[in-house]
Protein backbone atom coordinates (compact mmCIF):
# COMPACT_ATOMS: atom_id res chain seq x y z
CA UNK A 1 0.00 0.00 0.00
CA UNK A 2 1.61 3.25 -1.12
CA UNK A 3 1.35 5.90 1.62
CA UNK A 4 1.26 10.10 0.91
CA UNK A 5 -0.05 13.17 2.56
CA UNK A 6 -3.25 14.88 1.92
CA UNK A 7 -3.19 17.68 -0.56
CA UNK A 8 -5.10 20.87 0.50
CA UNK A 9 -8.50 21.24 -1.89
CA UNK A 10 -8.80 24.50 -3.42
CA UNK A 11 -11.92 25.70 -5.05
CA UNK A 12 -12.56 28.67 -7.58
CA UNK A 13 -15.34 30.20 -9.22
CA UNK A 14 -15.66 26.91 -11.48
CA UNK A 15 -12.94 24.77 -10.19
CA UNK A 16 -12.03 22.61 -7.81
CA UNK A 17 -8.42 21.35 -7.45
CA UNK A 18 -7.94 18.43 -5.15
CA UNK A 19 -5.17 15.57 -4.75
CA UNK A 20 -5.38 12.95 -7.68
CA UNK A 21 -6.63 9.52 -6.47
CA UNK A 22 -6.57 5.68 -8.64
CA UNK A 23 -10.05 6.67 -8.85
CA UNK A 24 -9.76 9.18 -11.14
CA UNK A 25 -7.29 6.82 -13.65
CA UNK A 26 -9.96 6.65 -15.97
CA UNK A 27 -10.77 9.84 -16.58
CA UNK A 28 -6.78 11.23 -16.39
CA UNK A 29 -6.61 8.73 -19.44
CA UNK A 30 -9.49 10.14 -21.29
CA UNK A 31 -8.32 13.82 -21.41
CA UNK A 32 -3.90 13.05 -20.99
CA UNK A 33 -3.69 10.30 -23.63
CA UNK A 34 -4.07 13.02 -26.81
CA UNK A 35 -1.05 13.66 -28.88
CA UNK A 36 -2.35 17.33 -28.97
CA UNK A 37 -1.96 17.56 -25.12
CA UNK A 38 0.75 15.52 -25.01
CA UNK A 39 2.75 17.22 -27.72
CA UNK A 40 3.49 20.24 -25.55
CA UNK A 41 5.33 18.01 -22.46
CA UNK A 42 8.98 17.58 -21.94
CA UNK A 43 10.72 14.67 -24.13
CA UNK A 44 11.20 12.22 -21.57
CA UNK A 45 7.05 11.92 -21.73
CA UNK A 46 7.20 8.68 -23.95
CA UNK A 47 4.63 8.88 -27.09
CA UNK A 48 2.91 7.10 -27.96
CA UNK A 49 1.48 6.97 -24.24
CA UNK A 50 1.86 3.21 -22.97
CA UNK A 51 -1.12 1.47 -21.82
CA UNK A 52 -1.16 1.50 -17.86
CA UNK A 53 1.32 4.67 -17.72
CA UNK A 54 -0.78 6.82 -15.96
CA UNK A 55 -1.34 4.09 -13.00
CA UNK A 56 2.51 4.00 -13.67
CA UNK A 57 3.14 7.36 -12.91
CA UNK A 58 1.21 7.94 -10.29
CA UNK A 59 2.77 5.18 -8.33
CA UNK A 60 6.08 5.50 -9.00
CA UNK A 61 6.69 9.33 -9.09
CA UNK A 62 4.18 11.33 -7.48
CA UNK A 63 2.62 9.13 -4.47
CA UNK A 64 5.51 8.47 -2.75
CA UNK A 65 6.55 12.26 -2.54
CA UNK A 66 3.31 13.24 -2.54
CA UNK A 67 2.91 16.31 0.19
CA UNK A 68 6.51 16.30 0.76
CA UNK A 69 8.91 17.07 -1.84
CA UNK A 70 5.46 17.46 -4.73
CA UNK A 71 2.32 18.21 -4.87
CA UNK A 72 -0.23 17.16 -7.84
CA UNK A 73 -3.61 18.60 -7.97
CA UNK A 74 -6.04 17.47 -10.46
CA UNK A 75 -8.73 19.74 -12.10
CA UNK A 76 -12.40 19.22 -11.50
CA UNK A 77 -15.11 21.88 -12.82
CA UNK A 78 -17.76 22.20 -10.27
CA UNK A 79 -20.40 21.29 -12.30
CA UNK A 80 -18.51 17.18 -13.01
CA UNK A 81 -16.39 17.28 -9.97
CA UNK A 82 -16.18 13.24 -10.25
CA UNK A 83 -14.33 13.55 -13.68
CA UNK A 84 -10.65 14.98 -13.62
CA UNK A 85 -10.11 17.63 -16.65
CA UNK A 86 -6.40 18.52 -16.12
CA UNK A 87 -3.14 18.96 -13.37
CA UNK A 88 -1.61 21.07 -11.77
CA UNK A 89 2.26 19.57 -10.53
CA UNK A 90 4.73 21.26 -8.19
CA UNK A 91 7.93 20.33 -7.36
CA UNK A 92 10.15 21.13 -4.84
CA UNK A 93 13.59 20.98 -6.64
CA UNK A 94 13.88 23.26 -9.75
CA UNK A 95 14.88 21.54 -13.28
CA UNK A 96 14.42 24.26 -14.17
CA UNK A 97 10.87 25.22 -13.55
CA UNK A 98 9.29 24.09 -10.17
CA UNK A 99 5.42 23.41 -11.85
CA UNK A 100 3.87 22.20 -15.06
CA UNK A 101 0.48 21.60 -16.00
CA UNK A 102 -1.86 20.18 -18.45
CA UNK A 103 -5.67 20.64 -19.63
CA UNK A 104 -7.62 18.14 -21.79
CA UNK A 105 -8.40 19.60 -25.18
CA UNK A 106 -12.29 20.23 -24.51
CA UNK A 107 -11.64 22.70 -21.57
CA UNK A 108 -9.42 24.71 -23.98
CA UNK A 109 -9.91 28.26 -24.34
CA UNK A 110 -12.16 28.94 -21.13
CA UNK A 111 -9.25 30.10 -19.07
CA UNK A 112 -9.02 27.33 -16.89
CA UNK A 113 -5.33 27.13 -16.59
CA UNK A 114 -4.79 30.70 -15.37
CA UNK A 115 -7.79 30.03 -12.95
CA UNK A 116 -6.56 26.42 -11.29
CA UNK A 117 -2.66 28.12 -11.49
CA UNK A 118 -3.59 31.06 -9.22
CA UNK A 119 -4.66 29.16 -5.85
CA UNK A 120 -1.28 26.69 -5.96
CA UNK A 121 0.96 29.42 -6.37
CA UNK A 122 -0.71 31.13 -3.79
CA UNK A 123 -0.15 28.19 -1.70
CA UNK A 124 3.38 27.35 -2.75
CA UNK A 125 4.16 31.34 -1.28
CA UNK A 126 2.48 30.94 1.86
CA UNK A 127 2.75 27.76 2.88
CA UNK A 128 5.25 25.78 1.79
CA UNK A 129 8.11 28.64 1.58
CA UNK A 130 8.97 28.81 -1.64
CA UNK A 131 10.72 32.53 -2.54
CA UNK A 132 10.44 32.37 -6.12
CA UNK A 133 8.55 30.13 -8.61
CA UNK A 134 10.14 28.88 -12.26
CA UNK A 135 8.18 27.66 -14.84
CA UNK A 136 9.07 27.04 -18.47
CA UNK A 137 7.18 25.90 -21.59
CA UNK A 138 8.14 25.25 -25.04
CA UNK A 139 8.65 28.13 -27.41
CA UNK A 140 5.17 28.55 -29.95
CA UNK A 141 3.48 27.13 -26.93
CA UNK A 142 1.22 30.07 -26.44
CA UNK A 143 -1.34 28.69 -24.36
CA UNK A 144 1.05 27.60 -21.72
CA UNK A 145 2.85 30.88 -22.67
CA UNK A 146 -0.12 33.08 -21.82
CA UNK A 147 -0.82 31.86 -18.73
CA UNK A 148 2.28 32.50 -17.35
CA UNK A 149 2.31 36.02 -18.74
CA UNK A 150 -1.52 36.69 -17.00
CA UNK A 151 -0.04 35.61 -13.59
CA UNK A 152 2.63 38.19 -13.82
CA UNK A 153 5.79 36.07 -14.42
CA UNK A 154 8.67 37.36 -16.19
CA UNK A 155 10.76 36.13 -18.97
CA UNK A 156 14.31 35.31 -18.23
CA UNK A 157 15.72 33.16 -20.57
CA UNK A 158 15.66 30.80 -23.94
CA UNK A 159 17.47 27.92 -24.21
CA UNK A 160 17.63 24.87 -25.78
CA UNK A 161 14.98 21.78 -24.57
CA UNK A 162 13.64 18.77 -26.41
CA UNK A 163 9.62 17.71 -26.51
CA UNK A 164 7.63 15.27 -27.19
CA UNK A 165 6.97 17.48 -30.12
CA UNK A 166 10.31 17.26 -32.06
CA UNK A 167 9.53 20.73 -33.95
CA UNK A 168 9.74 22.36 -30.57
CA UNK A 169 13.48 23.63 -30.14
CA UNK A 170 14.01 25.30 -27.12
CA UNK A 171 11.95 26.61 -23.96
CA UNK A 172 11.06 29.72 -22.51
CA UNK A 173 12.22 30.20 -18.55
CA UNK A 174 10.14 32.42 -16.55
CA UNK A 175 10.07 33.77 -12.99
CA UNK A 176 7.94 34.60 -10.38
CA UNK A 177 8.90 35.72 -7.24
CA UNK A 178 6.93 35.96 -4.03
CA UNK A 179 6.69 39.51 -3.44
CA UNK A 180 5.88 40.16 -7.61
CA UNK A 181 2.87 37.58 -6.86
CA UNK A 182 1.79 39.48 -3.70
CA UNK A 183 1.68 42.77 -5.80
CA UNK A 184 0.32 41.09 -8.63
CA UNK A 185 -2.33 38.90 -6.65
CA UNK A 186 -3.65 42.39 -4.70
CA UNK A 187 -4.76 43.71 -8.01
CA UNK A 188 -6.86 40.21 -8.40
CA UNK A 189 -10.49 40.90 -7.79
CA UNK A 190 -12.16 36.84 -6.88
CA UNK A 191 -15.86 36.51 -7.41
CA UNK A 192 -17.69 33.52 -6.81
CA UNK A 193 -20.50 31.69 -4.97
CA UNK A 194 -19.53 30.09 -2.21
CA UNK A 195 -21.88 30.65 0.63
CA UNK A 196 -19.01 29.84 3.42
CA UNK A 197 -16.83 33.01 2.68
CA UNK A 198 -19.46 35.28 2.35
CA UNK A 199 -18.47 37.91 5.54
CA UNK A 200 -21.84 39.06 7.00
CA UNK A 201 -21.13 41.84 8.68
CA UNK A 202 -19.69 43.51 5.75
CA UNK A 203 -22.50 42.22 3.55
CA UNK A 204 -24.71 44.29 6.02
CA UNK A 205 -22.83 47.43 6.37
CA UNK A 206 -23.44 47.82 2.56
CA UNK A 207 -26.72 46.93 2.50
CA UNK A 208 -28.19 48.48 5.54
CA UNK A 209 -27.59 52.42 3.61
CA UNK A 210 -29.09 51.16 0.08
CA UNK A 211 -32.15 52.68 -0.75
CA UNK A 212 -34.00 49.37 -1.39
CA UNK A 213 -33.72 47.82 2.10
CA UNK A 214 -32.86 50.36 4.03
CA UNK A 215 -31.99 49.28 7.52
CA UNK A 216 -31.96 45.68 7.07
CA UNK A 217 -31.57 43.67 10.65
CA UNK A 218 -28.33 41.74 10.88
CA UNK A 219 -30.62 38.92 11.56
CA UNK A 220 -33.06 39.24 8.29
CA UNK A 221 -30.24 39.29 5.61
CA UNK A 222 -28.87 36.78 7.62
CA UNK A 223 -31.89 34.09 6.70
CA UNK A 224 -32.14 36.13 3.22
CA UNK A 225 -28.22 34.54 2.90
CA UNK A 226 -29.29 31.00 4.34
CA UNK A 227 -32.30 30.81 1.49
CA UNK A 228 -30.68 32.40 -1.30
CA UNK A 229 -27.79 31.71 -3.82
CA UNK A 230 -25.48 34.34 -3.27
CA UNK A 231 -22.31 35.49 -4.94
CA UNK A 232 -19.91 37.22 -3.62
CA UNK A 233 -16.53 40.17 -5.08
CA UNK A 234 -13.38 39.96 -2.84
CA UNK A 235 -10.31 41.49 -2.69
CA UNK A 236 -7.33 40.41 -1.12
CA UNK A 237 -10.02 38.24 0.90
CA UNK A 238 -12.22 41.15 1.42
CA UNK A 239 -15.90 41.16 0.52
CA UNK A 240 -16.46 44.28 -1.72
CA UNK A 241 -19.80 43.06 -3.67
CA UNK A 242 -22.74 41.10 -3.17
CA UNK A 243 -25.55 39.82 -4.98
CA UNK A 244 -28.12 36.87 -4.12
CA UNK A 245 -31.08 34.94 -6.44
CA UNK A 246 -34.26 33.40 -5.10
CA UNK A 247 -34.70 30.66 -6.75
CA UNK A 248 -36.36 27.16 -7.75
CA UNK A 249 -33.88 26.53 -9.85
CA UNK A 250 -36.31 24.76 -12.55
CA UNK A 251 -38.32 27.99 -13.73
CA UNK A 252 -38.26 31.21 -12.01
CA UNK A 253 -35.62 33.19 -9.82
CA UNK A 254 -35.40 36.71 -8.32
CA UNK A 255 -32.40 38.75 -8.78
CA UNK A 256 -31.19 41.34 -5.81
CA UNK A 257 -29.18 43.04 -3.33
CA UNK A 258 -26.46 43.70 -6.10
CA UNK A 259 -24.13 45.80 -5.01
CA UNK A 260 -20.12 46.64 -5.00
CA UNK A 261 -18.39 49.19 -2.25
CA UNK A 262 -19.04 52.51 -3.11
CA UNK A 263 -14.61 53.02 -3.05
CA UNK A 264 -14.57 49.91 -5.92
CA UNK A 265 -17.18 51.18 -8.33
CA UNK A 266 -16.37 51.86 -11.68
CA UNK A 267 -14.05 49.02 -12.02
CA UNK A 268 -16.42 46.67 -13.97
CA UNK A 269 -17.23 44.94 -11.27
CA UNK A 270 -21.05 45.09 -11.46
CA UNK A 271 -20.69 43.84 -15.00
CA UNK A 272 -18.34 40.65 -13.94
CA UNK A 273 -20.54 40.10 -11.01
CA UNK A 274 -23.59 39.57 -13.72
CA UNK A 275 -21.62 37.36 -15.76
CA UNK A 276 -21.15 35.25 -12.99
CA UNK A 277 -25.07 35.22 -12.22
CA UNK A 278 -26.37 34.76 -15.54
CA UNK A 279 -24.19 31.43 -16.19
CA UNK A 280 -24.59 30.18 -12.39
CA UNK A 281 -26.06 26.26 -13.67
CA UNK A 282 -28.65 26.69 -11.28
CA UNK A 283 -29.86 29.92 -13.21
CA UNK A 284 -29.48 28.83 -16.64
CA UNK A 285 -32.65 27.38 -18.92
CA UNK A 286 -35.04 29.37 -16.57
CA UNK A 287 -37.94 30.38 -17.86
CA UNK A 288 -37.89 33.92 -16.21
CA UNK A 289 -35.56 36.17 -14.23
CA UNK A 290 -36.68 39.32 -12.85
CA UNK A 291 -35.59 42.15 -10.72
CA UNK A 292 -36.08 45.65 -9.79
CA UNK A 293 -33.83 48.73 -9.89
CA UNK A 294 -34.15 52.53 -9.88
CA UNK A 295 -30.85 53.55 -11.60
CA UNK A 296 -29.38 50.60 -13.04
CA UNK A 297 -30.94 49.40 -16.40
CA UNK A 298 -28.21 50.13 -18.63
CA UNK A 299 -26.51 47.48 -16.44
CA UNK A 300 -29.17 45.17 -16.59
CA UNK A 301 -29.87 45.73 -20.27
CA UNK A 302 -26.35 43.93 -21.20
CA UNK A 303 -27.67 40.80 -20.46
CA UNK A 304 -31.04 41.14 -21.83
CA UNK A 305 -33.45 42.30 -19.07
CA UNK A 306 -36.11 44.36 -20.35
CA UNK A 307 -38.91 46.77 -18.98
CA UNK A 308 -41.42 44.24 -18.29
CA UNK A 309 -43.76 44.48 -21.25
CA UNK A 310 -47.33 43.87 -19.33
CA UNK A 311 -46.63 46.35 -16.07
CA UNK A 312 -50.48 45.77 -15.16
CA UNK A 313 -49.91 41.98 -14.77
CA UNK A 314 -47.92 42.29 -11.51
CA UNK A 315 -49.09 42.71 -8.25
CA UNK A 316 -47.03 43.05 -5.25
CA UNK A 317 -47.33 43.51 -1.27
CA UNK A 318 -45.32 45.81 0.04
CA UNK A 319 -44.54 47.16 3.70
CA UNK A 320 -40.98 49.75 2.73
CA UNK A 321 -40.82 50.83 6.35
CA UNK A 322 -41.04 47.18 7.97
CA UNK A 323 -37.12 47.18 8.83
CA UNK A 324 -37.34 50.64 10.09
CA UNK A 325 -40.45 49.51 12.16
CA UNK A 326 -38.74 47.04 13.66
CA UNK A 327 -35.72 49.09 15.37
CA UNK A 328 -38.15 51.04 17.23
Amino acid sequence: MISYKPLPTFKTDRLILREVTHEDILSYEKYFINYEVIQHLAAHVPWPYPKNGVREFLDKFIFPDQGKTQWLWGIFEKENPAELIGAVHLWREGRPENRGFWLGKPFWGKGYMTEAVAPVMDYAFNNFGFEKLVFANAVGNLKSRRVKEKTGAKLIDVKPAKFVNPEYTEHEIWELKREDWKNQSSEYYILNSEREELQIDIVHGMLTNAYWCKGIPKETLRKAIDNSLCFGVYKQKVQIGFARAISDSATFAWLCDVIIDEKYRGNGLSKELMKLIVNHPNLKGLRRICLATKDAHKLYEQFNFKVTETPQNWMEIKDNDIYLRSKT
